[in-house]
């Protein structure tokens, strides 16, 4: 029995290792977002309402100290940081991070870059905020690594959370799935169809880089109100917000409102208590 326990615990390790490779390498040869630019009027606008949602005053972020976990090519780092936060941005990706930190460096904004993992992260200090958007379900442990996060947050400390809906995200599952029954796992010609086939037309609705992100990456996990709920609760955390917004305090019937409206992607902020 105890041969078959630690045989078993061996191969989820080497499951959860091969998932945190695959996203890396995915992430290294397709960097994301890589936005023209983190002051676009748009981005301006999408960042604010994300500060708003997040229990921060969104013109004016001197004195808090954040992290954004996931930086990814650090537009949101930068904008944060331009508003007077001490900004700390994370990332597994040695090449996404090259980018952050160019752009940093472009706009003389002082942040404090790191590759780490957030299911292994020890960063010896604890934020008033942290915002964590399209991470976690890339991760082969979203809540392990939502319950590292919580672990570096102040008293009182708000967090940002964005995560692929169980419901509302199943277009996309299925399209993914019968992408990849086709033309296998390589995001090179998982793209190639995605770009040239006339079969596709319908999917390019959105930049490259989104439809990268949409259908080739490796790994993603899919989660519910419930669980949310059920995770916060479990890690001391309040729930403030969530975006998109809700339906009649009913958590199925929000999904399934999603669903109709192709909100694929929700938002939950939240403090610690």
């Amino acid at each position: 029995m105890q041969v078959r326990s630690a045989s078993y615990q061996h191969m989820q390790e080497r499951q959860r290792d091969e998932i945190t490779k695959s996203v890396h390498d995915f992430y290294t040869a397709y960097p994301y977002p890589l936005l023209a630019s983190p002051f676009s009027r748009f981005h301006r606008s999408f960042v604010k309402r994300l500060v708003k949602l997040w229990g921060f005053d969104p013109h004016n972020l001197r004195g808090l100290r954040l992290l954004d976990a996931g930086c990814g090519t650090g537009e949101k780092s930068v904008y944060l940081a331009s508003m007077g936060a001490e900004v700390t941005a994370i990332d597994i990706c040695e090449r996404q991070l090259a980018y952050a930190k160019r752009l940093a460096e472009k706009h003389s904004l002082d942040i404090e870059f790191k590759r780490a993992d957030i299911l292994q992260m020890a960063l010896n200090k604890r934020f008033d905020g942290i915002m964590c958007l399209g991470v976690l379900h890339h991760t082969p442990d979203a809540w392990e690594g939502f319950a590292k996060l919580c672990s570096h947050l102040t008293e009182n400390g708000r967090i940002l959370l964005g995560l692929y809906n169980t419901y509302s995200r199943v277009h996309y599952r299925i399209l993914r799935t019968a992408v990849r029954g086709l033309h296998g796992n390589d995001p090179k010609e998982i793209m190639r169809f995605i770009n040239t086939s006339p079969l596709a037309l319908p999917l390019r609705t959105a930049s490259e880089h989104t439809l990268y992100d949409r259908y080739a990456v490796p790994y993603e996990s899919y989660h519910t109100l419930g669980e949310v709920r059920r995770r916060f609760a479990e890690n001391d955390m309040v729930i403030d917000a969530i975006s998109p917004s809700t339906l009649m305090n009913n958590d199925l019937l929000t999904q399934l409102y999603w669903l109709a409206r192709g909100k694929s992607f929700f938002i939950v902020a939240g403090h610690k208590e």
